[in-house]
């Protein structure tokens, strides 16, 4: 057999041709999953801040009082996060109350990213709107 035809190191090139399509792909599946915990935090914390805020309480209760509960309620809720996102409590009409919360979040990725000019974050936003009872 000639030197020409020998397959000795064809696994290997096939390897290292297809090692770096294989850890982007599961870069790409860790990087999913954590933004979906992300956000589906601020979407609860966003709901539960909405929920407190409409809630009546036992002691009489004014609008600065429902706003504090609600963002304390929003604030426990997106303990899991690992930075302390934006909330904000708004009244959009009579009679409702309005949760938002904004989380900027850095990408495992992050560095890779802006080395090829992105941004290495995202902002991630939910808003929960419940009428006061």
């Amino acid at each position: 057999m000639s030197i020409l035809w020998r397959e000795d190191g064809q696994d290997l090139v096939e390897y290292a041709l297809i090692f770096p399509l294989l850890i982007l792909i599961l870069l790409g599946i860790l990087e999913f999953g954590i933004l979906f915990f992300d956000y589906s935090t601020i979407a609860n914390a966003a709901r539960e801040g909405a929920r407190a805020g409409i809630l009546p309480a036992t002691t009489a209760c004014n609008l600065a009082c429902r706003d504090a509960a609600a963002l304390t309620a929003a604030q426990n809720a997106a303990a899991a996060l690992h930075s302390t996102p934006t909330i904000a409590v708004t009244h959009p009409s009579a009679g409702t109350i309005q949760v938002t919360v904004t989380y900027n979040t850095s990408l495992i990725t992050g560095p890779m990213i802006a080395a090829v000019g992105g941004s290495g974050a995202i902002s991630l936003h939910s808003v929960a709107t419940m009428r006061t009872e």
